[in-house]
């Protein structure tokens, strides 16, 4: 029996995944599917501190492009790619500016993410 490990991302980051051979049979194990999405935590986080500490997560601050990401807040450290990865009541997933540079040393103030955003209470 033949055997590799390989490593892929299926949506749901990287994975480890194992195909083996035997006779002229290839089998895999390790596939996930990732689906329905997991529920976004990272908002239970409610400041930069707690956020940080979650290697899942990450703080986002407004930036200066257009539209600018609605408050500072903790957010999935991955993109999100439509609104099937906002399992979060209501939320959608939008193309925001945030500031990059927010705690680190450098210069620019606006980049593009898309993340999930719920709408503004009434």
């Amino acid at each position: 029996m033949t055997t590799c490990s390989y490593t892929v991302d299926d949506g749901c980051g990287p994975e480890e995944q194992t195909a083996s051979c035997d006779g002229a049979v290839w089998t895999t194990e390790g596939i996930s599917t990732c689906n329905p999405p997991p529920p976004d935590y990272c908002v239970s986080y409610k400041n930069e501190t707690e956020c940080g500490a979650d290697a899942g997560c990450r703080w986002l601050v407004p930036g200066c492009g257009m539209p600018a990401l609605p408050e500072a807040g903790c957010f999935a450290v991955t993109d999100c790619t439509g609104d099937f990865d906002c399992p979060i009541s209501g939320g959608t997933c939008q193309e925001v500016s945030i500031n990059p540079c927010h705690n680190q040393p450098c210069g620019a103030c606006g980049m593009t993410v898309s993340v999930c955003v719920t709408p503004a209470a009434p």
